[in-house]
């Protein structure tokens, strides 16, 4: 379903269940909640960085435009779709906005995750840069060249939530979007190339962030012709929700991350 209000922006939220029958204990399920298009990114990556088991199921949540949920204004909607997934037998789930969650600086993911857990009933949350950093971490990734479909001031802040996590940026490079709605319809093309493009000699990795970029097919490519990691927004938030789930199954074809 497609916003009635142009100002209405893509995707938002997922979350992981967990259940497994008993010759399968590994199966998991994922329900995303994001809002509108057919294209939906997240929803899309889901389906194929899951287990072979897993089943994807999509709702919608409407966000707001990147850098607007720094006033707090979508608290309400985060704590009532926390509440509405944590209804289910769920074993994660994740704030899936990239930009949503870094842009008050360190420690605003923290609070995000923070008024998650109150509404959870015990379920692990977490948020789409808690996962990247997460990611990074276990790739052993300390600096990275870092691609964004953003506008420069918001890619700025992007880097500013890496460095305040002790990532360093060895490049960084935006498309100068600032609507979802065209974010969600980049061209995958244009995304590998401003990707290859922002490599250097001493990046341990390369960074895509944006939830609404249709990223997870064109991972394993410029891995593969830079010899390094490259970790995007949806991918580690599958990989990071997974792993809360206790779903630990390496899933190929879709970069380094999901095969650990």
């Amino acid at each position: 379903m497609m916003s009635s209000s142009p100002q209405r922006t893509p995707s938002a939220m997922m979350a992981t269940a967990l259940r497994a029958p008993a010759d399968r204990p590994w199966a998991c399920r994922v329900i995303s909640a994001g809002e509108a298009l057919a294209r939906c990114a997240s929803s899309a990556a889901g389906r194929a960085c899951s287990p072979c088991a897993s089943a994807i199921r999509t709702g919608r949540r409407s966000a707001s435009p990147p850098l607007a949920s720094a006033a707090g204004g979508d608290a309400g909607r985060l704590l009532e779709a926390t509440r509405l997934l944590a209804a289910a037998p769920l074993h994660s789930i994740v704030f899936a906005c990239t930009s949503g969650s870094f842009v008050g600086g360190r420690g605003y993911d923290d609070a995000i995750i923070g008024r998650m857990a109150a509404a959870a009933r015990g379920i692990p949350v977490t948020t789409t840069t808690t996962a990247l950093v997460a990611g990074l971490r276990a790739l052993g990734a300390r600096r990275v060249a870092v691609a964004t479909p953003y506008t420069e001031a918001v890619t700025g802040r992007a880097v500013a939530y890496l460095e305040a996590h002790d990532v360093e940026t060895a490049a960084c490079g935006c498309l100068g979007l600032d609507d979802d709605v065209a974010i969600g319809f980049t061209a995958p093309e244009a995304v590998e190339r401003l990707v290859r493009s922002l490599d250097r000699p001493d990046a341990d990795a390369v960074v895509i962030a944006c939830t609404n970029l249709r990223t997870v097919g064109l991972i394993a490519p410029p891995e593969a012709a830079l010899g390094k990691p490259v970790i995007s927004a949806n991918q580690a938030s599958f990989w990071h929700g997974l792993r809360l789930a206790g779903v630990s199954d390496p899933v190929p074809r879709y970069g380094r991350l999901l095969e650990l």
